[in-house]
């Protein structure tokens, strides 16, 4: 685990728990304000995961030296790309044998909708995410470039972050600007891809744990008592999440979170591609078990947690059970390189 930052692999750790922990909640069918305080105090937390994997991943990228174009794309697209369409065939196959597609009649046809489907993200509407990094990745040359060969990359980068998350702020208060018509979704995610590294590289550390704590317990509170109102409200609670958890530099690589996190994190792209099955499994298995919707358990409100415990712990084995294959390409499913 040498020249490892364990902080950012906490953080990702993180990312994944509160991805993982949106599923669980969305399967159950209780991920709409009709659930009240129920669906307020997981969303105005767990809707900060892609966002913090956002920033794990600008503040890593970001800081890399620039490399040729042809060495950066084969390197950065060989480990999204190849994991992502072999998964997403997986989940395909799966689904058109459990009758999701209607359209579809048969396996001729399901060959030809194949790569439309993936494209247009129909096969897994959680794999978005993909899509989006795909995105950031296209623009990651020009940033690098920009910062580390211009003569003012810290302004640059606080400039770049401030302007994308006035955006956002600007959607949410005055949406009918007409200069937003030609700002996408994407630029509150390049914002959020820019402060990671600005905060890595800018903020002293001192100030990263308490404000990062103070700044996330504030935003939280508003986010809840206004149920969940504030568009864009959650890229600012993930600047505190993401600045609260980098300050745990000072924890050791050998301690038992240090090693938990590192390889959480080295599995995090496979669980990430696979959790929603084992998610949708779990459910299964447990309303049989108890014989019972499970939206009407006394206990609904901890479920989606420790549904997100067991989901985890069942990923992280499958892919620990997977790298200990002789010879198989781990690569290819979505688990990092030791490094």
């Amino acid at each position: 685990m040498t020249n490892r930052i364990i902080s950012l692999d906490i953080a990702r750790a993180v990312a994944l728990i509160l991805i993982i922990t949106v599923h669980t909640l969305a399967l159950l069918h209780v991920s709409t304000p009709e659930y009240g305080m129920l669906y307020f105090a997981y969303a105005s937390v767990i809707d900060c995961g892609v966002v913090l994997f956002t920033m794990i991943s600008g503040a890593l990228l970001l800081s890399e030296e620039p490399q040729p174009l042809g060495v950066f794309f084969r390197k950065r697209f060989s480990r999204i790309l190849i994991p992502f369409v072999i998964w997403a065939m997986v989940m395909y196959i799966l689904s058109i044998l459990t009758g999701k597609y209607e359209e579809i009649t048969s396996w001729s046809e399901a060959l030809l909708q194949a790569v439309p489907y993936m494209l247009e993200n129909k096969i897994n509407v959680s794999h978005w995410f993909v899509h989006m990094i795909i995105a950031l990745y296209l623009i990651t040359p020009v940033l690098q470039r920009a910062i580390h060969y211009g003569n003012g990359g810290k302004s640059l980068a606080l400039y770049s972050a401030i302007l994308c998350y006035a955006a956002v702020i600007l959607k949410a208060v005055y949406p009918e600007l007409y200069v937003l018509h030609y700002v996408s979704s994407l630029c509150g995610y390049l914002g959020a891809y820019i402060a990671g590294y600005y905060i890595v590289h800018y903020v002293p550390a001192r100030i990263n744990r308490w404000c990062g704590l103070a700044l996330f317990l504030s935003l939280y509170t508003v986010d809840v008592c206004t149920h969940c109102a504030l568009s864009g409200l959650r890229f600012f609670t993930t600047i505190g999440i993401f600045m609260f958890v980098y300050s745990f530099t000072d924890v050791s690589a050998d301690s038992l979170i240090g090693r938990f996190s590192f390889r959480v994190s080295r599995y995090s792209y496979m669980i990430y591609l696979m959790h929603v099955p084992v998610i949708g499994a779990l459910y299964v298995v447990l309303e049989k078990w108890m014989c019972t919707p499970l939206t009407e358990l006394s206990w609904l409100w901890a479920l989606p947690v420790l549904a997100t415990i067991v989901v985890l712990s069942v990923s992280v084995g499958i892919c620990y059970v997977v790298e200990k294959i002789p010879h198989f390409p781990v690569q290819y499913l979505g688990i990092a390189p030791l490094r």
